[in-house]
């Protein structure tokens, strides 16, 4: 079938969303509705861009920047993007930004001595074609063994996340190389209070990367077909404190209108509409 899709191509990042809701990118992607960023994605982002400013440089030197300058790169990328945060979710950005800095701190210490990057292995460019899809990525880092993803987190990621991410599969996919792994950045708690890192490596066969095309058609099919199934209501992404959309979805009046006439003794009633017909109309 000819593939529709609102941005002309997909990313992981609108794969996941897709299939976490699909509500969730009809508001994103097609409504073009962009929702105030959550602390998690401010702590994260700003993390990458930290872990970016010292593996760029690396490339010709060799060499791992001072840590201040990896930090002061941190607390000022924290201090623009958190501008933009509406709901801290009860917690206070000094310690959130106070957290970042030591969990960097100490992934400067015990991973990134490790990681070397290879010439344009950092934020490179993966466009092409998946299945008759146009994808597009960019990568956090490659090495000469492997391509690895920054995750900034509240907690290690397992083996299985490791081994079944489909963000690592499509950089497998892109670059050639079967070994890669998620460099986990963990936040500090009261049983770690300097935070905890650890990389989760993993490798692709041509299972793998044959189920991630089936997984990316698959999707944008059902994107070009109009189809976007809500989460399940019990899922973690349907609910206030982690969905940007729920006051306009099932939080708000239009998700009284849902619902079956069956039953009705009210010939008069009017079938309901779809939700998104509903959101469109």
């Amino acid at each position: 079938m000819a593939l529709q899709l609102p941005k002309g191509y997909l990313s992981i990042s609108q794969v996941q969303t897709f299939m976490t809701c699909g509500l969730r990118y009809h508001f994103r992607y097609v409504k073009g509705i962009i929702s105030p960023p959550s602390v998690a994605l401010v702590f994260g982002s700003s993390g990458h861009k930290a872990l970016e400013k010292n593996f760029f440089q690396k490339i010709e030197t060799k060499i791992d920047l001072p840590t201040q300058q990896i930090l002061d790169e941190f607390s000022d990328q924290f201090d623009v993007k958190s501008v933009e945060v509406e709901d801290w979710e009860g917690q206070r950005p000094g310690i959130i930004k106070d957290k970042g800095i030591r969990a960097i701190s100490l992934h400067q210490r015990e991973i990134a001595p490790g990681l070397q990057p290879v010439e344009d292995g950092v934020e490179r460019e993966l466009s092409l074609a998946v299945d008759g899809v146009e994808m597009l990525g960019y990568t956090d880092l490659i090495t000469e063994k492997s391509v690895i993803d920054h995750k900034f987190v509240g907690k290690v990621r397992s083996q299985g996340q490791a081994d079944n991410d489909l963000q690592l599969s499509y950089y497998s996919y892109a670059t050639g190389k079967k070994d890669v792994g998620l460099n986990c950045i963990i936040k500090p708690t009261p049983r770690y209070p300097e935070g905890k890192v650890r990389m989760v490596t993993s490798r692709r066969t041509k299972k793998d990367l044959e189920w991630m095309e089936f997984t990316i058609r698959s999707v944008a099919e059902n994107i070009s077909k109009g189809v976007f199934t809500p989460a399940l209501p019990d899922s973690w992404a349907c609910c206030s404190r982690f969905c940007g959309y729920w006051d306009m979805c099932r939080g708000g009046k239009n998700y009284l209108a849902l619902g079956s006439v069956e039953g009705r003794e009210d010939e008069n009633v009017a079938e309901p509409k779809s939700l998104v017909d509903i959101l469109d109309g």
